[in-house]
């Protein structure tokens, strides 16, 4: 296989850090490094009514190896 395709739901906090990674849809042998790679991302926290709220999101990561196109 030359690529695949992680899909990993997270909560993007008020202070724009992604916690509580769940992979959906996974590679075995990439799933843990995909979900560090996201936990180590910072964000703008999304807002309501001018205030920081948590938000969950789906990640789709898209791995390919070099030289697979």
């Amino acid at each position: 296989m030359r690529h695949g395709l992680v899909l990993v739901r997270c909560v993007v906090t008020v202070v724009g850090a992604v916690r509580n990674c769940q992979v959906v849809k996974g590679l075995p042998f990439m799933d843990e490094a995909v979900v560090r790679a996201l936990e180590q991302r910072r964000y703008t926290p999304a807002t309501l009514a001018g205030r920081a709220v948590h938000v969950r999101c789906t990640f789709k990561v898209r791995l390919e190896l070099p030289g697979a196109r």
